[in-house]
């Protein structure tokens, strides 16, 4: 079972990855429309956590937890959420603001 771990989650996190990718590209294109200072460039710094904990996952060792898997794992990959997040409710929040009328 722990054999599957490692792939399994380096494919969830490659997903989230390409997720950021597409972010970006559609909250750059928003915001030259929109006139938005380009706050699109902090999922580049999203993608940047998820590589890391990317590059964390395959160097640790499967079923071990420690303090180095906090570090190298978990904090970037929060950081990355938190941040892409904000931005996406910045460039995205309007949708639900929007009330039928």
């Amino acid at each position: 079972m722990i054999l599957l771990n490692v792939p399994l989650n380096l494919a969830g996190l490659i997903a989230v990855w390409v997720l950021l990718v597409m972010l970006a590209m559609l909250s750059r294109r928003l915001g030259e429309v929109t006139k938005m200072r380009p706050y699109y460039r902090a999922f580049y710094a999203a993608m940047l956590g998820v590589t890391v904990a990317a590059v964390a996952s395959l160097v640790r060792r499967p079923g071990s937890v420690g303090d180095g898997d906090l570090v190298a794992y978990y904090v970037p990959l929060t950081l990355a959420g938190l941040v892409s997040l904000v931005v996406a409710l910045r460039y995205w929040g309007w949708l639900f603001r929007e009330r039928r009328k």
